[in-house]
């Protein structure tokens, strides 16, 4: 019986939340969607830019972050590419958030939320993406990329500070 009771005043005033990171240097192949493997909140060079309220039920996998409870959630997603030749150009980049996905190829048609990114430098691409979704306990998301050319999850050069994330926060009930 207790386990259907709940604070509803405590869960508004500190919801469920989790903000994954990565800026690790990893590479992905020209033409292909990637999935992005983030750092453990608190860990890695995104650690700065990572949290998770529920300690690590929201943050088991590296490529997932999980509704803890039913609920409307809003999704947030950024991502920064750099060309993996150092010197190299990118041209078309895109990014996109999928409901329960691991296959990386099934984000061009099956993500809920796409963003195309914009170019900071030839060789280097962000962008940032947002929804608000329904999600059920242990439903998760994730966050895959796509460049026409060769590309590794972060800037190394003008914005080596960014780093890509994916966050998913609680903000109310199932209507």
């Amino acid at each position: 019986m207790n386990s259907r009771i709940r604070d509803p005043i405590e869960q508004l005033l500190n919801p469920p939340g989790c903000r994954r990171a990565v800026k690790a240097n990893v590479f992905v192949a020209a033409n292909s969607w990637a999935l992005l493997r983030f750092e453990p909140p608190g860990q890695g060079a995104g650690k700065a830019s990572s949290f998770d309220s529920t300690g690590s039920m929201m943050s088991d996998s590296p490529t997932r972050v999980t509704a803890p409870l039913d609920g409307l959630y809003e999704v947030n997603a950024g991502l920064v590419m750099s060309a993996a030749d150092l010197n190299g150009r990118m041209g078309y980049a895109r990014a996109a958030v999928g409901k329960g996905l691991s296959e990386p190829a099934r984000f061009d048609t099956e993500a809920f939320v796409k963003f195309g990114l914009n170019r900071i430098t030839a060789g280097c691409r962000s962008g940032a993406g947002t929804a608000t979704i329904p999600l059920r306990a242990g439903e998760w998301v994730s966050l895959a990329a796509w460049a026409d050319a060769s590309w590794v999850t972060a800037d190394r050069r003008e914005n080596a500070a960014s780093a890509s994330f994916l966050e998913l926060s609680w903000v109310g009930d199932l209507p």
